[in-house]
């Protein structure tokens, strides 16, 4: 289970945490949009700020609601 936890951070947080310190350059934000937390926080602060990419808005909002979906329909449809 802690190897897993593992690869979960290693491929959705690291690169998120080091795209927020500057190491990971602005023009490759678009790769970091598959990490949920990164979604979700492009969003927010989109929303709070007012300055928004149109294209990893959409990508984020499309990606966060299928993952939502796909929860309910494998969690919620089985109880």
């Amino acid at each position: 289970m802690l190897g897993l936890l593992m690869a979960y951070m290693f491929v959705f947080t690291i690169p998120s945490i080091l795209f927020g310190f500057g190491v990971i350059d602005a023009k490759h934000e678009w790769m970091l949009m598959i990490s949920p937390s990164h979604s979700a926080g492009h969003l927010i602060g989109s929303a709070v700020s007012g300055d928004f990419k149109t294209g990893m808005t959409i990508a984020g909002c499309g990606y966060l609601s299928s993952g939502l979906c796909a929860f309910q329909v494998c969690c919620v449809s089985h109880v």
